[in-house]
């Protein structure tokens, strides 16, 4: 037995570690120990190194010059409770504040947005080459296959003499069949399209026309077709700078992603873009936040630090449910708060701040008119809808209305992208 507590004793002192200060020990506890602060060195150089890529994130989002569109219109204002003063107001207020570049409508066959507005506009010589509008690729036409018809949008463009075409393109839709409708199909119906506007929307002025294409489903198909959607990114970046599109838009979701999510999606797009040689292209991000659980801003500058231009979206947050967003207000003072000068020099954001307030009051009068007059609201939307057919009437600013509307493709050249199929 005596023995046996020896032996314990031994153990005692054999398992005695290093001092508080380092010093002293077996040798076997001294290589513990520089292990240990070799560790320590490690993971001091992976802090030293993440802050280095913290300073260049930040020194770009402070030089940078961000392109901003304006969807107010469109993701605040499309109601219908809204009067057309309400509307001339709010356009009014945006381009007081330095956001020139205003989104009008967004075309829909089936759909039309306020016409008496669109007028309005056309007849004050309000729509400039600062104004922009939404486009399907191509009308649905009961088939799994695109059609190659002139869209609606497109054609309702040349009515109002709109000259800056989003072209809405879903990369990973299900309603497609990629099986019989492969990228280059795609590609090539996007650069018909691409074509077209370059040749079509000059609307009486000097002004160059410009197409840009809307990613619509980009969080998706970067999940589900990466190699789809950069493939479709370096066919037009490739393209004649004539015919080229001005840039890309693409369409992020809080929800559902942490903000690092994004970063690597819109890299890779812009590496695609900077290898193709189309490195002066905008690259314009819209993030939803409905809901966004604090996130959305967030995103926003994850994507620009990691190679987005610029933002899509409305000067407040109140919107519909299904259109929220997250605001250009708080996307440009988050920039100004980082020190951006040119953000504080080029927009009033004392004013910004100022015109959001009114937007939301005149998106407050509008859901209180709505829901005072719910019959009369209906009666309106009836009437927008019998207002439809009275669009066709409107007499375009470039072509002749007589004609029949064009085709992407000339009806002599139009060649079918899979046999069998318009």
């Amino acid at each position: 037995m005596k023995g046996v507590f020896q032996k314990i004793g031994s153990l005692r002192t054999t398992g005695r570690g290093p001092s508080a200060d380092g010093a002293g020990g077996e040798p076997g506890q001294q290589r513990g120990s520089s292990v240990t602060l070799s560790i320590v060195d490690q993971h001091v150089a992976r802090l030293k190194q993440a802050e280095e890529a913290r300073k260049a994130r930040e020194a770009l989002l402070t030089g940078l010059k961000p392109f901003v569109l304006d969807n107010t219109l469109v993701e605040c204002l499309s109601t219908g409770g809204e009067t057309l003063e309400d509307k001339l107001e709010a356009l009014k207020l945006t381009r007081s504040c330095g956001l020139q570049n205003v989104v009008l409508a967004a075309f829909v066959k089936e759909r039309t947005p306020d016409l008496q507005f669109l007028q309005a506009l056309r007849s004050s010589k309000l729509i400039d080459e600062h104004c922009f509008a939404f486009s399907e690729l191509y009308d649905a036409n009961g088939s799994d296959l695109p059609g190659q018809d002139l869209p609606f949008g497109l054609a309702k463009m040349i009515q109002y003499g709109i000259q800056n075409a989003i072209l809405e393109v879903d990369v990973a839709a299900t309603y497609i069949n990629w099986e019989k409708y492969h990228i280059e199909d795609l590609c090539s119906l996007v650069e018909s399209r691409c074509r077209w506007v370059a040749a079509n929307l000059f609307a009486g002025r000097p002004t160059q026309p410009a197409s840009y294409v809307h990613l619509r489903d980009f969080a998706v198909s970067m999940q589900t077709a990466p190699a789809r959607l950069l493939t479709l990114v370096e066919s037009l970046a490739r393209l004649d700078p004539a015919v080229r599109p001005r840039g890309l838009f693409i369409n992020q979701p809080a929800p559902g992603q942490f903000p690092f999510e994004a970063a690597p999606c819109v890299a890779a797009v812009r590496g695609v873009m900077d290898g193709a040689g189309w490195s002066e292209g905008l690259l314009v991000v819209h993030v939803g936040a409905a809901p966004g659980y604090g996130l959305a801003h967030a995103t926003v500058l994850e994507c620009l630090a990691a190679g987005c231009s610029g933002v899509m979206a409305a000067l407040c947050e109140e919107a519909d449910a299904t259109s929220s967003h997250a605001s250009s207000l708080l996307d440009l003072v988050n920039l100004a708060r980082l020190g951006n000068k040119h953000v504080s020099e080029r927009f009033q954001l004392d004013r910004l701040r100022a015109a959001a307030k009114e937007v939301s009051a005149i998106m407050e009068r509008a859901k209180a008119q709505l829901l005072q007059q719910p019959a009369a609201g209906a009666a309106a939307g009836a009437g927008a809808q019998r207002g439809g057919a009275a669009m066709t009437a409107v007499q375009p600013l470039t072509g002749s209305p007589g004609k029949p509307l064009p085709h992407a493709i000339p009806a002599t050249e139009h060649k079918p992208l899979i046999p069998g199929h318009a």
